[in-house]
């Protein structure tokens, strides 16, 4: 694990340079403490599993792939690709779990259909909770919750119905971290989504949010 001042630099350049690969990989490496060994395997078997993304070249491709569909909500929402410095490299390096998500995180937003506000990111973090990819995850998980709610308090119902979902949705979809996305940036993203257990993805117009309305989502 770094120190706690890396981190702290790492936290320091986000805010002042928007850089927030250093911090996203650092807090990961923290989950990876406690990474289920089965996912380790899978990542290994990974043929690239650190792959290039350009996002000019995948936005050039058809409406509705995925590489499009992501190119399109990196553009949108004006984000940039998660960097990480030379000097944690190395370290990243034999941090499979954590590099990895490091490099996915805004794919999963895409396939999720969550947006970058605190819900989204809720549903985000509820899902990856609920694929079992590591049992500090589940210690985080009130943490986030309790913090999300104090920041956005009116928001507070919908993040958690947004965090229960997701971990409901994790717990029957495949492992979307290992889904070699590099090798199927041309495939539909619905079929994608189908693959992968993440099907039937609609707007809530109820709540005008858009929202993961699958089965497994509907209450019992």
């Amino acid at each position: 694990m770094r120190t706690i001042s890396r981190y702290v630099q790492a936290l320091r350049d986000f805010f002042d340079n928007e850089n927030a690969g250093d911090a996203a990989f650092l807090e990961f490496e923290f989950y990876g403490l406690g990474a289920n060994p089965a996912l380790i395997n899978k990542l290994k078997e990974l043929a690239n599993r650190y792959p290039k993304i350009d996002l000019e070249q995948l936005s050039q491709l058809p409406a509705g792939t995925l590489g499009y569909e992501y190119a399109h909500h990196m553009e949108e929402h004006g984000l940039s690709l998660l960097e990480i410095s030379p000097d944690l490299k190395e370290a990243a390096n034999e941090k499979l779990f954590a590099r990895r998500y490091t490099l996915t995180h805004d794919i999963f937003h895409v396939l999720l259909d969550q947006g970058i506000d605190y819900p989204g990111e809720l549903g985000v973090h509820g899902f990856i909770t609920g694929q079992n990819y590591s049992w500090t995850l589940w210690l985080a998980a009130p943490l986030a919750i309790l913090g999300s709610a104090v920041v956005k308090p009116l928001k507070a119902g919908t993040m958690i119905s947004r965090f229960a979902r997701g971990i409901r949705l994790g717990h029957t979809a495949d492992c979307v971290l290992a889904y070699p996305f590099e090798q199927n940036w041309n495939c539909p993203i619905t079929d994608v989504r189908r693959e992968l257990g993440l099907t039937s993805f609609q707007v809530d117009n109820s709540s005008s949010e858009t929202t993961i309305m699958d089965e497994s989502f509907v209450p019992h």
